[in-house]
Formats: structure tokens, sequence, C-alpha cells
């Protein structure tokens, strides 16, 4: 025998059709916002440019061996500078003769801070440094220039704008230091 399908059927009534349709509706338009979400985002990325890592890798290696060139590099001009050069004249290895006079180009900054600049290492010295005092007293060959007057409310407060951060607190300790030996001496004691 010959077997028979069976049909099912099943009615349903509009409010119920309606019901149906209208959550496969939703549902769709909720698939489609988060699949539309989903391609924005897709196209933001898709606009970055593709960048290897190996490429990021070996910027970071050379951006480290970069600093510590220069770290190197910095500690050796500070060497020269501090212990190999004399800051005299002639001091150079291109002159020809060697004189006493100090190799500073002695400048008046508008602040009223006297800079020196050594013409062989470039090392600058300034009159707010008590350790480069001593080379402001050695006769130079070069003419003292100036920059011109103007007139500040606080010209200490000028001179140490243009320092950098551990210059400035070098100076600061300089300048604390002498005020707590000012302090330490007593003042004199009336006899009543």
């Amino acid at each position: 025998m010959a077997e028979q399908e069976q049909k099912h059927t099943m009615t349903l009534g509009l409010d119920e059709l309606q019901a149906i349709v209208a959550a496969a509706v939703k549902e769709a338009v909720a698939a489609s916002q988060g699949n539309n979400a989903s391609i924005a985002e897709a196209l933001k990325d898709a606009r970055k440019p593709y960048v290897d890592p190996k490429t990021i890798a070996n910027d970071k290696s050379a951006r480290r061996s970069m600093i510590a060139a220069k770290k190197q590099e910095k500690e050796r001009t500070e060497f020269y500078q501090e212990k190999v050069c004399p800051h005299t004249m002639g001091s150079s290895p291109n002159s020809a003769r060697s004189l006493p006079d100090s190799s500073f180009a002695i400048h008046v900054l508008d602040t009223g801070e006297v800079i020196g600049v050594c013409t062989n290492c470039q090392k600058t010295i300034s009159s707010l440094n008590q350790n480069d005092l001593r080379w402001f007293a050695i006769k130079g060959g070069n003419i003292r220039s100036s920059a011109g007057t103007r007139f500040f409310s606080d010209p200490l407060k000028a001179q140490r704008a243009r320092l950098s951060l551990d210059q400035k607190e070098l100076i600061l300790d300089e300048l604390t230091g002498e005020l707590k030996e000012d302090d330490a001496t007593p003042e004199p004691v009336s006899a009543e």
C-alpha cells in the first residue's frame, strides 16, 4: 500500500498573522542595524593603511638605538667640555698657536644675565651658576656683546626662564644653600 502523505493544516486569524509578520520584521530590522554598525566599523578599518608588525618593531628598535646614541653623544660632549677642553684661546686642534686667554665669548642678555660660550667646545657658562664664575675672572680675547636693555618686574625669574629643568634645580639649590647659610648667622641679641 502506498503511504499517504499526511498534511497538517493550520488556520491562523488575521491578528495572529500580523503579530508573526511584525515579529519577523522586527527581528530583520534589528539584525540589519547590527550588520550596518559592523559594516560601518569595517569601512573605517578599511581606510586605515596596513602597517606590518615587523615595521613597527623595526621602528621601535631604531628609536631605542637613536635615543641611546644621542645619550652617548651627550655624555661624550659633556666629558669633553668638562675634562678635556681647557677653554683657552688656541686650544683647538686647528689653531696655529695657543694663548692663556679665555676662549669664552661673553654676552650680556637683555635680562641682565651674563653668559659665555666656549669657541672650542660650545660649553655655555652663566653668571647665575656659582661654579662658572671662575671662568669670568680669566681675561678673554673676545669683546663682550650685549642684547640691549629691557626692564623686568622680576629679573631673576626672567633669567631662570631660559634654563632647562636640571639647570634650574642646580641654581635653586645654590640659592637656597646661600639662604640657609644667611639664616644660620645669629642675630645680635639686645641686652635687657
